[in-house]
């Protein structure tokens, strides 16, 4: 896998996040940040090591990076309690594409709450490797 593979790594993981996400909050799952005038509660997944970092993270038979997953609601309980809902959607292996996905649980985001939001969600580490 070459440093070219890094954005269709990144597009399995965002392809199978908002496929398994998406009926959790309906389908306001979004990459990066979310619009403006989107509807709480919703879902912002992204990448926790530095975008992607291609040379450190892709080997002979894949790419390996961090992602972060975060909840945002309107109250705290709501937040937790979707954020523990998505753990029951993310398989530990997965197919997408002529990919497998592996996703392994690291830890909790941890942020305050501002703007009238309330964050909760986890950070995992995800391989993606091809067949």
């Amino acid at each position: 896998m070459t440093a070219s593979a890094v954005p269709l790594a990144l597009d399995c993981a965002r392809a199978y996040l908002q496929t398994q996400l998406d009926s959790l909050v309906g389908a306001r799952v979004f990459w990066q940040l979310a619009p403006e005038q989107a509807t709480l509660p919703l879902i912002v997944a992204h990448s926790a090591d530095a975008g992607g970092a291609a040379v450190p993270h892709i080997g002979l038979v894949g790419w390996s990076g961090d992602i972060a997953v975060r909840v945002f609601a309107g109250t705290r309980p709501e937040a937790e309690a979707l954020a523990s809902q998505m753990l029951a959607l993310i398989a530990p292996y997965a197919r997408v594409q002529d990919h497998t996905l592996t996703w392994s649980l690291l830890r909790p985001v941890v942020i305050p709450p501002a703007n009238q939001r309330f964050v909760a969600g986890w950070i995992f580490n995800v391989q993606v490797y091809t067949q």
